[in-house]
């Protein structure tokens, strides 16, 4: 009994003080518990872009390619639209004036809008397919379900390019600076909108929680990637235009540019994509998991630039009106031309001959 007593008072050992470590990322409030490798270097960045791009490159072209023919269709409606109600005007012009036919135009305008509008869903819907497809890329979704995925944010995403629009548009006419900075800031709202769900304002002010504390390296990895996307056109652009140059035919240089743009715009957005996509992954994993609280103020004062850039947006068309409308220009060449002549000449005269 003495001994397990002097057992029970025996002192503990001191531990030594290289066996304990704090991790600053576990002691930061909402952090992970594994420190997160910092953001890589736009090289890296770009380099799993492109093994993105060559795993995931049927989907990636089919979304491009659904968007574009869905595009041409409905131009063709809308060219086929405005040339069934113009051109029976034109037909008639040398002719007396039908009024009937006056009404043809203001019938067409509903439908353009309409054809107009679907559109622009179309857009919304083939970005945010694209978004998916990027984000589904572990589970290598098709363009199917990145379709489908896509459907129902449509209206959130004209929203969240409504308010970015009128923002960023209205700090660009605060002295420039503050407009870039806004663009930098939203730039992962849509992924935003996409993966965890915020819209509005909400994804606009998390996104600029991600971008807190690393904007001088994001910017300089969009930089590196408009470099590496110059570099991608001229690639592209460059045979192309030695067969146009080689053929030395106006209809083989206008088909050769049309396949240009078709190659670019199949390859160029689904990079650009990507890329800003692992941009928002590996800031995502250097946040950890946070608690979003977006504050009031910060609201209120991306709201009050919205409401500037539109009040600005109007006045500057208003006042572009107005001068059309007034033509300093031809004013001042009447009035010279209504200025007496003996005045004319005397005006011309140096100061001191004048009368």
């Amino acid at each position: 009994a003495v001994s397990s007593a002097k057992a029970e008072l025996a002192p503990t050992p001191p531990v030594s003080s290289s066996t304990v470590v704090i991790s600053p990322a576990i002691t930061t409030v909402g952090g992970s518990e594994n420190n997160p490798p910092p953001l890589p270097g736009p090289v890296a960045l770009i380099k799993e872009t492109l093994a993105v791009f060559r795993a995931r490159f049927k989907t990636f072209v089919a979304i491009i390619l659904s968007i574009f023919f869905a595009n041409i269709v409905l131009g063709a409606v809308i060219g086929s639209i405005v040339s069934f109600a113009i051109t029976p005007l034109v037909e008639k012009a040398e002719n007396a004036p039908n009024a009937s036919l006056l009404i043809l135009p203001f019938l067409a305008i509903p439908f353009v809008l309409i054809i107009a509008l679907i559109g622009a869903a179309i857009q919304a819907w083939g970005q945010m397919a694209l978004i998916y497809a990027a984000l589904g890329s572990p589970e290598k979704i098709d363009f199917k379900e990145a379709f489908r995925r896509a459907r129902p944010k449509i209206f959130a995403y004209w929203w969240l390019s409504f308010l970015m629009g009128i923002i960023v548009g209205g700090g660009v006419l605060l002295f420039i600076v503050p407009g870039l900075y806004f663009m930098v800031w939203f730039i992962f709202a849509y992924f935003v909108l996409a993966e965890e769900n915020l819209t509005g304002m909400d994804a606009l002010l998390k996104s600029r929680e991600y971008v807190k504390g690393n904007i001088l390296k994001i910017i300089g990895c969009g930089l590196i990637f408009c470099l590496f996307y110059l570099g991608c056109l001229l690639l592209l652009a460059l045979p192309l235009a030695l067969i146009g140059t080689i053929f030395r035919a106006a209809t083989t240089a206008e088909t050769a540019q049309s396949i240009n743009n078709s190659i670019t715009v199949s390859v160029i957005s689904p990079l650009s994509t990507i890329y800003l996509y692992l941009i928002y992954k590996h800031l995502k994993a250097l946040k950890g998991n946070f608690t979003f609280q977006p504050s009031a103020r910060a609201k209120k004062l991306l709201i009050l630039t919205g409401i500037f850039g539109i009040v600005t947006f109007v006045f500057g068309i208003l006042a572009a009106v107005i001068l059309i409308s007034i033509n300093p220009a031809e004013q001042l060449k009447k009035a010279r031309e209504l200025q007496p002549p003996t005045q004319l000449q005397e005006s011309r005269l140096p100061s001191p001959f004048r009368s």
